[in-house]
């Protein structure tokens, strides 16, 4: 009888979840998709609040500070931005393309890929993480695509 009693209070335990960690709900792949290109298409043109505005809340400030940063040498410059975002791994990515003039006519175009990890906090789905990866940088100036060919 006591055999019955116990397997039938492990039973109750086990349907009932007894002991198992509460699962919080995952966002939904569109929504991080919007999230992580807003981010991008903010960060990447230069909108230092509206990146700031999608940041996960931290106390530290590291995120906050590294969108400054990566901002500031690129704003108001020409980004050519490759959305929707795709999914590579546990990262959301998007593609760009942006050039920098400086005032002795030589011009900077940079390439690469934004990745971005999203995650839901306590105000909604933000982001955590972002990098860039697989930057090619090209210094040139305008004489350069002027030149002739040689006649060697």
């Amino acid at each position: 009888m006591s055999k019955l009693l116990i397997g039938c209070l492990l039973a109750a335990l086990v349907v009932s979840g007894c002991g198992t960690k509460p699962t919080t709900p995952r966002p939904s792949q569109a929504v991080q998709r919007s999230v992580a290109g807003r981010f991008s298409t903010a960060l990447l043109r230069g909108d230092v609040g509206a990146a700031r505005a999608l940041l996960a809340p931290r106390g530290d400030g590291a995120l906050a500070f590294l969108v400054q940063e990566s901002v500031a040498p690129w704003r108001g410059r020409r980004v050519s931005i490759q959305l929707p975002p795709r999914r590579v791994g546990k990262y959301w990515a998007v593609g760009f393309a942006r050039r920098r003039t400086q005032r002795d006519k030589t011009f900077e175009t940079q390439r690469g890929d934004l990745l971005v990890t999203v995650a839901l906090s306590a105000i909604g789905v933000r982001v955590t993480f972002f990098t860039f990866e697989n930057l090619v940088t090209r210094y040139s100036t305008h004489r350069d695509s002027q030149l002739l060919p040689s006649k060697r």
